[in-house]
């Protein structure tokens, strides 16, 4: 149990290194506090292309092809890289189940870039996947509910 919770904390801090006002002990990226959550109705005013989620929007995701040289893949993990700000890292989480509670995970992977925003899968272990819109100077992170 100490084990886990131990890795949970570890992941939260992992999630985003860069912004001074983010919740170490909080791992999922939407309640973090520089995470504006959004509504999927709201996304097309957001994006600089209003249909650059629709292709997606069916869940049969393509293999992950990263497209865009300031996104980068190690591992479990995807970095965001920006001029001006350090680079958001967004950590892969698996929580184990134990006899006291049960298991939970979060996985990112990169789908796309507009001329402004990286988009990101967010895929969770209990619910319906979401997405991340990153902006591409780092200014903005978004989190797209798609439980509307």
């Amino acid at each position: 149990m100490r084990t886990t919770i131990k890795s949970f904390v570890l992941a939260a801090l992992l999630v985003s290194p860069c912004f001074a006002d983010d919740d170490p002990t909080q791992a999922y990226i939407e309640r973090q506090s520089f995470v504006e959550t959004v509504p999927l109705s709201d996304v097309a005013a957001l994006l600089d292309q209003p249909k650059a989620l629709e292709p997606f929007l069916d869940w049969e995701w393509p293999e992950e092809v990263i497209k865009h040289p300031a996104v980068t893949r190690n591992d479990d993990q995807l970095t965001v890289r920006f001029a001006k700000y350090h680079p958001l890292i967004l950590k892969d989480i698996v929580i184990e189940s134990t006899d006291e509670a049960e298991g939970d995970a979060q996985r990112y992977e990169y789908l796309a870039s507009t001329a402004q925003f990286h988009i990101f899968a967010v895929y969770f272990q209990h619910d319906q996947p979401g997405f991340l819109l990153v902006k591409q100077t780092g200014e903005k992170t978004y989190y797209v509910n798609t439980h509307e």
